[in-house]
Protein backbone atom coordinates (compact mmCIF):
# COMPACT_ATOMS: atom_id res chain seq x y z
CA UNK A 1 0.00 0.00 0.00
CA UNK A 2 1.18 3.59 -0.77
CA UNK A 3 -0.19 7.25 -0.31
CA UNK A 4 0.94 9.72 -2.33
CA UNK A 5 -0.63 12.88 -3.71
CA UNK A 6 -3.83 12.02 -1.86
CA UNK A 7 -4.41 8.92 -3.36
CA UNK A 8 -3.67 5.09 -1.64
CA UNK A 9 -2.83 2.73 -4.13
CA UNK A 10 -3.31 -0.85 -2.92
CA UNK A 11 -2.18 -4.01 -4.09
CA UNK A 12 -4.22 -7.69 -2.97
CA UNK A 13 -1.61 -10.09 -4.07
CA UNK A 14 -2.99 -13.76 -4.09
CA UNK A 15 -1.12 -16.66 -4.63
CA UNK A 16 -1.88 -18.78 -7.94
CA UNK A 17 -3.20 -22.31 -6.57
CA UNK A 18 -4.67 -22.98 -9.49
CA UNK A 19 -1.35 -23.28 -11.40
CA UNK A 20 -0.35 -25.88 -9.29
CA UNK A 21 -3.87 -27.95 -8.89
CA UNK A 22 -4.71 -28.61 -12.70
CA UNK A 23 -8.71 -28.82 -13.26
CA UNK A 24 -9.86 -32.23 -13.50
CA UNK A 25 -6.55 -33.84 -11.71
CA UNK A 26 -6.90 -36.39 -8.97
CA UNK A 27 -5.57 -33.40 -6.65
CA UNK A 28 -8.49 -31.60 -7.94
CA UNK A 29 -10.70 -34.34 -7.51
CA UNK A 30 -9.71 -34.40 -4.14
CA UNK A 31 -10.21 -30.67 -3.30
CA UNK A 32 -13.37 -30.32 -4.79
CA UNK A 33 -14.65 -33.36 -2.27
CA UNK A 34 -12.87 -31.75 0.47
CA UNK A 35 -14.84 -28.86 -0.41
CA UNK A 36 -13.02 -26.55 2.04
CA UNK A 37 -10.06 -26.83 4.90
CA UNK A 38 -11.56 -28.28 8.95
CA UNK A 39 -10.08 -26.35 11.94
CA UNK A 40 -10.40 -27.55 14.98
CA UNK A 41 -8.08 -26.20 18.31
CA UNK A 42 -6.13 -29.23 18.30
CA UNK A 43 -5.50 -30.35 14.51
CA UNK A 44 -6.39 -28.91 11.00
CA UNK A 45 -7.87 -30.86 8.16
CA UNK A 46 -6.75 -28.72 4.84
CA UNK A 47 -8.17 -29.38 1.28
CA UNK A 48 -4.76 -29.32 -0.20
CA UNK A 49 -2.06 -30.78 0.30
CA UNK A 50 0.16 -28.43 3.40
CA UNK A 51 3.51 -28.66 1.10
CA UNK A 52 1.33 -26.48 -1.46
CA UNK A 53 0.04 -23.77 1.56
CA UNK A 54 4.01 -23.72 3.30
CA UNK A 55 6.20 -23.94 0.09
CA UNK A 56 4.79 -23.70 -3.36
CA UNK A 57 1.67 -21.06 -2.53
CA UNK A 58 3.17 -19.30 0.49
CA UNK A 59 4.59 -15.56 -0.04
CA UNK A 60 8.32 -16.13 1.05
CA UNK A 61 10.55 -13.29 1.98
CA UNK A 62 13.07 -13.21 -1.04
CA UNK A 63 11.23 -15.83 -3.18
CA UNK A 64 9.38 -14.97 -6.80
CA UNK A 65 5.90 -16.37 -6.49
CA UNK A 66 3.32 -16.79 -9.26
CA UNK A 67 0.17 -14.47 -7.66
CA UNK A 68 -3.02 -12.88 -9.35
CA UNK A 69 -2.94 -9.28 -8.13
CA UNK A 70 -6.05 -7.04 -7.31
CA UNK A 71 -4.97 -3.00 -7.78
CA UNK A 72 -7.03 -0.61 -6.65
CA UNK A 73 -6.52 3.97 -6.33
CA UNK A 74 -8.63 5.17 -3.50
CA UNK A 75 -9.39 8.80 -2.47
CA UNK A 76 -9.18 9.72 0.96
CA UNK A 77 -13.04 9.35 1.44
CA UNK A 78 -12.66 5.71 0.40
CA UNK A 79 -13.77 6.04 -3.29
CA UNK A 80 -12.15 4.04 -5.98
CA UNK A 81 -10.84 5.99 -8.60
CA UNK A 82 -9.61 3.15 -10.75
CA UNK A 83 -8.98 -0.46 -10.14
CA UNK A 84 -7.61 -3.55 -12.53
CA UNK A 85 -6.69 -7.90 -12.19
CA UNK A 86 -3.54 -9.23 -13.11
CA UNK A 87 -1.39 -12.12 -13.31
CA UNK A 88 1.68 -11.57 -11.39
CA UNK A 89 5.25 -12.64 -10.14
CA UNK A 90 5.88 -10.94 -6.85
CA UNK A 91 9.13 -11.02 -4.08
CA UNK A 92 7.59 -10.35 -0.99
CA UNK A 93 9.89 -8.42 1.56
CA UNK A 94 8.38 -9.09 4.44
CA UNK A 95 6.35 -11.34 6.42
CA UNK A 96 4.69 -10.37 9.67
CA UNK A 97 2.33 -12.39 11.91
CA UNK A 98 -0.58 -10.68 13.30
CA UNK A 99 0.91 -10.17 16.60
CA UNK A 100 3.58 -8.84 15.10
CA UNK A 101 1.99 -5.96 12.79
CA UNK A 102 -0.32 -5.29 16.17
CA UNK A 103 2.82 -4.59 17.79
CA UNK A 104 3.83 -1.79 15.22
CA UNK A 105 0.63 -0.23 15.38
CA UNK A 106 0.94 -0.01 19.17
CA UNK A 107 4.35 1.71 19.15
CA UNK A 108 5.05 2.83 15.29
CA UNK A 109 8.42 4.30 14.26
CA UNK A 110 9.83 5.78 11.19
CA UNK A 111 11.01 2.78 9.41
CA UNK A 112 9.08 2.47 5.29
CA UNK A 113 7.63 -1.07 7.08
CA UNK A 114 6.19 0.82 9.85
CA UNK A 115 5.01 3.71 7.45
CA UNK A 116 3.21 1.30 5.30
CA UNK A 117 1.65 -0.35 7.85
CA UNK A 118 0.18 2.62 9.47
CA UNK A 119 -1.15 3.93 6.00
CA UNK A 120 -3.22 0.54 5.51
CA UNK A 121 -4.45 0.78 9.13
CA UNK A 122 -5.43 4.54 7.95
CA UNK A 123 -7.48 2.68 5.04
CA UNK A 124 -9.02 0.06 6.30
CA UNK A 125 -10.48 2.79 9.06
CA UNK A 126 -11.73 4.53 5.73
CA UNK A 127 -12.91 1.25 3.87
CA UNK A 128 -14.94 -0.21 7.27
CA UNK A 129 -16.75 3.17 7.81
CA UNK A 130 -17.72 3.65 4.12
CA UNK A 131 -18.68 -0.28 4.43
CA UNK A 132 -21.08 0.40 7.36
CA UNK A 133 -22.33 3.30 6.24
CA UNK A 134 -23.84 1.74 3.04
CA UNK A 135 -26.17 -0.66 5.57
CA UNK A 136 -23.45 -3.73 6.36
CA UNK A 137 -24.12 -5.71 9.50
CA UNK A 138 -21.65 -4.70 12.11
CA UNK A 139 -22.88 -7.51 15.14
CA UNK A 140 -20.41 -9.09 17.54
CA UNK A 141 -19.65 -12.33 17.03
CA UNK A 142 -18.04 -14.32 20.18
CA UNK A 143 -15.50 -16.85 19.18
CA UNK A 144 -13.14 -18.94 21.65
CA UNK A 145 -10.10 -20.55 22.26
CA UNK A 146 -8.95 -23.24 24.63
CA UNK A 147 -6.14 -24.12 27.36
CA UNK A 148 -5.64 -27.72 28.17
CA UNK A 149 -4.31 -29.85 30.35
CA UNK A 150 -2.21 -32.94 29.94
CA UNK A 151 -5.32 -34.98 29.44
CA UNK A 152 -6.62 -32.82 26.92
CA UNK A 153 -9.46 -30.95 29.16
CA UNK A 154 -10.22 -27.57 28.76
CA UNK A 155 -8.72 -25.84 31.56
CA UNK A 156 -9.48 -21.89 30.40
CA UNK A 157 -11.23 -20.48 28.11
CA UNK A 158 -9.96 -17.06 26.32
CA UNK A 159 -12.42 -15.13 24.14
CA UNK A 160 -10.56 -14.10 20.89
CA UNK A 161 -11.37 -10.43 19.92
CA UNK A 162 -10.61 -8.98 16.44
CA UNK A 163 -7.24 -7.20 16.77
CA UNK A 164 -6.47 -4.34 14.19
CA UNK A 165 -4.34 -6.45 12.11
CA UNK A 166 -6.93 -9.27 11.43
CA UNK A 167 -9.47 -6.09 10.56
CA UNK A 168 -6.99 -4.82 8.14
CA UNK A 169 -6.74 -7.84 6.50
CA UNK A 170 -10.37 -8.57 6.15
CA UNK A 171 -10.97 -5.30 4.43
CA UNK A 172 -8.32 -5.90 1.97
CA UNK A 173 -10.07 -9.68 1.37
CA UNK A 174 -13.70 -7.65 1.58
CA UNK A 175 -12.60 -5.02 -1.50
CA UNK A 176 -11.15 -7.64 -3.48
CA UNK A 177 -13.63 -10.32 -3.25
CA UNK A 178 -16.13 -7.24 -4.27
CA UNK A 179 -14.30 -6.25 -7.26
CA UNK A 180 -13.45 -9.87 -8.20
CA UNK A 181 -17.42 -10.77 -8.48
CA UNK A 182 -18.11 -7.83 -10.75
CA UNK A 183 -15.61 -8.56 -13.17
CA UNK A 184 -16.62 -12.07 -13.42
CA UNK A 185 -20.32 -11.43 -13.02
CA UNK A 186 -19.96 -9.23 -16.48
CA UNK A 187 -17.96 -11.43 -18.65
CA UNK A 188 -18.22 -14.94 -16.82
CA UNK A 189 -20.32 -17.20 -14.87
CA UNK A 190 -18.50 -17.38 -11.22
CA UNK A 191 -20.08 -19.05 -7.75
CA UNK A 192 -21.18 -16.24 -5.74
CA UNK A 193 -21.57 -16.52 -1.91
CA UNK A 194 -25.23 -15.28 -1.32
CA UNK A 195 -26.49 -13.90 1.84
CA UNK A 196 -30.42 -13.69 1.54
CA UNK A 197 -32.05 -11.49 3.10
CA UNK A 198 -34.39 -12.54 6.19
CA UNK A 199 -37.69 -13.62 6.01
CA UNK A 200 -40.36 -11.59 6.63
CA UNK A 201 -41.39 -13.38 9.86
CA UNK A 202 -37.68 -12.70 10.71
CA UNK A 203 -37.59 -9.03 10.60
CA UNK A 204 -40.52 -8.48 12.00
CA UNK A 205 -39.13 -10.82 15.03
CA UNK A 206 -35.54 -8.00 15.12
CA UNK A 207 -37.61 -5.37 14.88
CA UNK A 208 -39.78 -6.63 17.96
CA UNK A 209 -36.70 -7.27 20.16
CA UNK A 210 -35.07 -3.61 18.88
CA UNK A 211 -38.63 -1.60 20.35
CA UNK A 212 -38.29 -3.60 23.27
CA UNK A 213 -35.12 -2.50 24.59
CA UNK A 214 -35.30 0.92 22.78
CA UNK A 215 -36.92 4.54 23.58
CA UNK A 216 -36.50 5.30 20.11
CA UNK A 217 -36.16 3.54 16.56
CA UNK A 218 -32.47 2.34 15.30
CA UNK A 219 -31.25 0.75 13.33
CA UNK A 220 -29.50 -2.32 13.98
CA UNK A 221 -26.39 -1.75 14.13
CA UNK A 222 -26.85 1.49 16.22
CA UNK A 223 -29.52 -0.57 18.41
CA UNK A 224 -26.11 -3.30 19.56
CA UNK A 225 -23.35 -0.22 20.11
CA UNK A 226 -25.85 1.18 22.00
CA UNK A 227 -26.17 -1.82 24.51
CA UNK A 228 -24.07 -1.02 27.20
CA UNK A 229 -23.00 -4.20 28.54
CA UNK A 230 -20.67 -6.52 27.29
CA UNK A 231 -22.79 -9.68 27.98
CA UNK A 232 -26.28 -7.94 27.03
CA UNK A 233 -24.45 -6.93 23.37
CA UNK A 234 -23.30 -10.62 23.38
CA UNK A 235 -26.87 -12.11 23.66
CA UNK A 236 -28.42 -10.11 21.48
CA UNK A 237 -26.04 -10.35 18.97
CA UNK A 238 -26.53 -13.75 19.42
CA UNK A 239 -30.67 -13.96 19.05
CA UNK A 240 -30.31 -11.44 16.09
CA UNK A 241 -28.16 -13.69 14.36
CA UNK A 242 -30.36 -16.96 14.97
CA UNK A 243 -32.66 -14.58 12.53
CA UNK A 244 -30.44 -14.58 9.88
CA UNK A 245 -30.14 -16.92 6.91
CA UNK A 246 -26.81 -19.00 6.41
CA UNK A 247 -24.80 -17.33 3.55
CA UNK A 248 -24.22 -19.56 0.53
CA UNK A 249 -23.16 -20.55 -2.85
CA UNK A 250 -25.31 -20.24 -5.82
CA UNK A 251 -25.09 -19.85 -9.82
CA UNK A 252 -27.36 -17.18 -9.34
CA UNK A 253 -27.04 -13.64 -8.02
CA UNK A 254 -28.97 -12.20 -4.83
CA UNK A 255 -26.49 -10.12 -3.29
CA UNK A 256 -25.10 -9.96 0.34
CA UNK A 257 -27.42 -9.30 2.94
CA UNK A 258 -24.70 -9.31 5.58
CA UNK A 259 -21.95 -7.06 3.71
CA UNK A 260 -24.92 -5.16 1.97
CA UNK A 261 -22.68 -6.01 -1.14
CA UNK A 262 -25.05 -6.13 -4.69
CA UNK A 263 -22.24 -8.81 -5.98
CA UNK A 264 -20.11 -11.05 -3.58
CA UNK A 265 -17.86 -13.65 -4.03
CA UNK A 266 -15.31 -15.82 -2.21
CA UNK A 267 -11.91 -15.50 -4.17
CA UNK A 268 -9.04 -14.69 -1.72
CA UNK A 269 -8.76 -18.56 -0.09
CA UNK A 270 -8.23 -20.80 -2.92
CA UNK A 271 -5.69 -23.08 -0.56
CA UNK A 272 -8.26 -23.59 1.70
CA UNK A 273 -12.10 -22.92 -0.39
CA UNK A 274 -12.90 -24.46 -3.17
CA UNK A 275 -14.76 -21.77 -4.47
CA UNK A 276 -12.05 -19.41 -4.17
CA UNK A 277 -10.02 -21.62 -6.56
CA UNK A 278 -13.13 -22.36 -8.89
CA UNK A 279 -13.30 -18.63 -9.53
CA UNK A 280 -9.40 -17.73 -9.36
CA UNK A 281 -9.48 -20.13 -12.64
CA UNK A 282 -12.32 -18.15 -14.34
CA UNK A 283 -10.20 -15.03 -13.67
CA UNK A 284 -7.17 -16.06 -15.06
CA UNK A 285 -9.38 -17.67 -18.14
CA UNK A 286 -10.52 -13.98 -18.57
CA UNK A 287 -7.20 -12.26 -18.46
CA UNK A 288 -5.97 -15.11 -20.48
CA UNK A 289 -8.71 -13.97 -23.09
CA UNK A 290 -9.81 -17.53 -22.61
CA UNK A 291 -13.33 -19.11 -21.69
CA UNK A 292 -13.99 -22.85 -20.77
CA UNK A 293 -17.88 -24.07 -20.88
CA UNK A 294 -18.32 -25.63 -16.94
CA UNK A 295 -21.90 -25.74 -17.46
CA UNK A 296 -22.60 -29.40 -16.99
CA UNK A 297 -20.64 -29.49 -13.61
CA UNK A 298 -21.28 -26.30 -11.53
CA UNK A 299 -24.83 -27.32 -10.15
CA UNK A 300 -22.76 -30.79 -8.82
CA UNK A 301 -20.03 -28.47 -7.18
CA UNK A 302 -21.99 -26.15 -5.63
CA UNK A 303 -24.46 -28.45 -3.74
CA UNK A 304 -20.81 -30.51 -3.04
CA UNK A 305 -19.37 -26.90 -1.26
CA UNK A 306 -22.32 -26.08 0.52
CA UNK A 307 -22.46 -29.84 2.04
CA UNK A 308 -19.12 -29.40 2.74
CA UNK A 309 -18.88 -26.20 4.37
CA UNK A 310 -22.17 -27.06 6.22
CA UNK A 311 -21.20 -29.94 7.39
CA UNK A 312 -17.29 -27.90 8.60
CA UNK A 313 -19.81 -25.67 10.49
CA UNK A 314 -21.89 -28.00 12.30
CA UNK A 315 -18.64 -30.00 12.97
CA UNK A 316 -16.38 -27.25 14.54
CA UNK A 317 -19.67 -26.39 16.35
CA UNK A 318 -20.20 -29.47 18.18
CA UNK A 319 -16.64 -29.76 18.87
CA UNK A 320 -16.58 -26.43 20.18
CA UNK A 321 -19.77 -27.55 22.67
CA UNK A 322 -17.96 -30.79 23.09
CA UNK A 323 -15.15 -29.06 24.87
CA UNK A 324 -16.90 -26.82 26.67
CA UNK A 325 -19.22 -29.27 28.47
CA UNK A 326 -15.80 -31.02 29.43
CA UNK A 327 -15.34 -27.41 31.37
CA UNK A 328 -17.88 -26.92 32.76
CA UNK A 329 -17.82 -30.74 34.23
CA UNK A 330 -14.78 -29.69 35.86
CA UNK A 331 -16.49 -26.75 37.56
CA UNK A 332 -19.68 -28.35 39.14
CA UNK A 333 -19.82 -26.81 41.96
CA UNK A 334 -18.81 -23.28 41.06
CA UNK A 335 -21.95 -20.52 40.66
CA UNK A 336 -21.85 -18.85 36.89
CA UNK A 337 -23.37 -15.76 36.42
CA UNK A 338 -25.88 -15.87 33.20
CA UNK A 339 -27.91 -14.02 31.02
CA UNK A 340 -31.10 -14.93 29.90
CA UNK A 341 -31.67 -15.16 25.65
CA UNK A 342 -35.22 -16.82 25.76
CA UNK A 343 -37.91 -18.13 27.30
CA UNK A 344 -40.31 -21.18 25.87
CA UNK A 345 -43.13 -22.98 27.62
CA UNK A 346 -41.04 -25.11 30.42
CA UNK A 347 -37.81 -23.55 30.05
CA UNK A 348 -35.36 -20.70 30.02
CA UNK A 349 -32.73 -20.43 28.13
CA UNK A 350 -29.59 -18.58 29.35
CA UNK A 351 -26.09 -17.58 28.15
CA UNK A 352 -23.08 -19.28 30.69
CA UNK A 353 -21.51 -15.99 30.35
CA UNK A 354 -17.73 -17.34 31.42
CA UNK A 355 -18.27 -20.01 28.74
CA UNK A 356 -20.59 -18.40 25.88
CA UNK A 357 -22.87 -21.84 26.55
CA UNK A 358 -26.31 -22.05 25.87
CA UNK A 359 -27.65 -23.81 28.99
CA UNK A 360 -31.58 -24.32 30.16
CA UNK A 361 -33.68 -23.44 33.52
CA UNK A 362 -37.20 -25.34 34.38
CA UNK A 363 -39.32 -22.90 35.11
CA UNK A 364 -41.05 -24.97 37.24
CA UNK A 365 -37.65 -24.02 39.29
CA UNK A 366 -38.82 -20.55 40.08
CA UNK A 367 -40.22 -19.65 43.08
CA UNK A 368 -43.49 -20.47 43.68
CA UNK A 369 -45.85 -18.90 40.91
CA UNK A 370 -47.43 -19.00 37.88
CA UNK A 371 -45.22 -17.28 35.35
CA UNK A 372 -46.43 -16.78 31.77
CA UNK A 373 -44.64 -15.20 28.83
CA UNK A 374 -45.04 -11.62 27.84
CA UNK A 375 -43.81 -11.98 24.29
CA UNK A 376 -43.84 -8.14 24.05
CA UNK A 377 -41.99 -7.54 26.62
CA UNK A 378 -39.68 -10.31 25.44
CA UNK A 379 -39.88 -11.71 29.65
CA UNK A 380 -42.06 -14.11 31.86
CA UNK A 381 -44.18 -12.33 34.62
CA UNK A 382 -45.72 -14.05 38.11
CA UNK A 383 -49.31 -13.72 37.89
CA UNK A 384 -49.09 -12.98 41.84
CA UNK A 385 -45.75 -11.64 43.05
CA UNK A 386 -44.82 -9.41 39.50
CA UNK A 387 -41.70 -11.08 40.00
CA UNK A 388 -40.46 -10.30 36.13
CA UNK A 389 -37.63 -12.17 34.21
CA UNK A 390 -36.29 -10.50 30.91
CA UNK A 391 -33.93 -11.09 28.34
CA UNK A 392 -30.88 -9.06 28.95
CA UNK A 393 -31.14 -9.94 32.65
CA UNK A 394 -28.40 -11.27 34.61
CA UNK A 395 -29.18 -14.15 37.03
CA UNK A 396 -26.62 -16.80 39.19
CA UNK A 397 -26.93 -20.48 38.34
CA UNK A 398 -25.42 -23.85 39.36
CA UNK A 399 -24.90 -27.02 37.12
CA UNK A 400 -27.88 -29.39 37.68
CA UNK A 401 -27.00 -31.80 35.19
CA UNK A 402 -24.54 -32.55 32.37
CA UNK A 403 -26.17 -34.23 28.99
CA UNK A 404 -22.54 -35.57 27.29
CA UNK A 405 -24.95 -36.76 24.51
CA UNK A 406 -27.04 -34.26 23.57
CA UNK A 407 -24.53 -31.66 24.52
CA UNK A 408 -26.91 -30.10 26.91
CA UNK A 409 -26.87 -28.37 30.39
CA UNK A 410 -29.57 -27.86 32.98
CA UNK A 411 -28.91 -25.88 35.56
CA UNK A 412 -30.56 -24.65 39.02
CA UNK A 413 -31.55 -20.78 39.96
CA UNK A 414 -29.74 -19.46 43.01
CA UNK A 415 -32.28 -17.45 44.87
CA UNK A 416 -31.24 -14.30 46.26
Amino acid sequence: VKYKKNIYTLMVHIADVSEFVSEKSSLDSSALQNGNSYYFPEKSYHMLPNDLATKLCSLVPGEKRLAVSICFQLTETGDIVNKYATLSVIKNKNRLSYDEVDEILSAPNSSKLHRNIYTLYELHKLLRKKRLENGALNILNTEISFEYNAKGVPTKIIEKKQSESHAMVEECMLLANKYVAELLGSKSSPIYRNHDLPSKRSFLKIESLISSFSTEPKNLNDFISSIRSIQKRKVFSKLILKKLKRASYGQKNIGHYGLSFDNYIHFTSPIRRYADLYCHRLLKELLNGEKIDRSSSIDFIIENINQNENKAKDAENEYSRLKKLKYIRSFLKKTFTCTIESFSKKLIYVNINDVDFTAFIYRSHLKQDRYRIARSKHAIVGQYTKKTYRVGDSLKASVENIDMINLEVSLSLQHS
